[in-house]
């Protein structure tokens, strides 16, 4: 299964949930793309970014994605060994949480590590990624208005 397959399976799924307002894929954020963002019903914005096996990549950016976002986590299939203890002992120092994919499941993920709202967060990055979505939202509606 490909990365890409992955996130087309979580968007499909979470799609159906009802704590969920919003999913949006693909969110351009400080020079970078964020695989996933999910709004909650309270207005809560977490981000997910997916990897098959390349988490020291994934958790730098995530690291990034923490300064918009209520909560950020990763998800990746668990790897045969299991999830190493150095990646877990770094996503809970870091407050980066970590979802466990699972393509069997209608829930896509399961929950391995709680993620940590930012407590110094900045006012002017948390309006940056509320307004890419916004961007990204308003150009879809676009699309679809063209494609009628």
């Amino acid at each position: 299964m490909t990365e890409y397959e992955i996130v087309e399976d979580c968007y499909t799924k979470l799609l159906n949930m009802d704590n969920i307002k919003e999913v949006h894929l693909e969110i351009p954020y400080m020079s970078k793309v964020i695989d996933m963002v999910i709004i909650e019903n309270n207005n809560r914005i977490i981000t997910i970014e997916f990897k098959l096996q390349n988490w020291r990549k994934a958790l730098n950016q995530a690291k990034v994605h923490k300064y918009g976002a209520d909560e950020a986590y990763i998800c990746m299939p668990e790897p045969k060994q299991g999830f190493k203890k150095e990646f877990i002992k770094l996503l809970k120092k870091k407050g980066i949480g970590l979802f466990k994919y699972d393509s069997k499941k209608q829930i896509p993920f399961e929950k391995i590590v709680d993620a940590r709202e930012e407590a110094n967060r900045w006012q002017p990055r948390i309006d940056l990624l509320k307004e890419m979505i916004a961007k990204v939202k308003l150009a879809a509606q676009e699309n679809e208005i063209a494609a009628v």
